[in-house]
């Protein structure tokens, strides 16, 4: 095997998963809550929210999640919109608390 073949079957491994490997609901105190493979939702940080909403672990919730992106421009006296300063915001709900996640987390860039 050649050196280009190690390297390129290894970076095909499975890399190792990161805990919690899934948000549990809310209330949620089952074993694997418990001993930290699950989080339940009430406990679960911005940065597990992005993680859950873009699939890199699992979602148990059982809950809808709404997410809100609001963009605003600050035009300036000599500015126009073109080349106003735009700043983004993301925010999540769902029906018991809600999180200002940053839009990078969750793949959105302005451009």
């Amino acid at each position: 095997m050649t050196l280009s073949e190690i390297i390129a079957a290894a970076s095909q491994r499975p890399q190792a998963r990161q805990k919690p490997y899934a948000i549990d609901p809310w209330e949620c105190g089952c074993t694997e809550c418990i001993i930290g493979e699950y989080k339940p939702l009430r406990y679960a940080t911005v940065e597990e929210i992005a993680k859950m909403l873009t699939g890199a672990i699992g979602n148990h919730t059982s809950i809808t999640f709404s997410v809100t992106i609001a963009i605003a421009a600050d035009i300036h006296p000599d500015e126009t919109l073109n080349t106003a300063h735009a700043s983004c915001e993301v925010i999540v709900s769902c029906d018991r608390k809600s999180w200002t996640v940053p839009p990078h987390l969750l793949g959105f860039t302005l451009q």
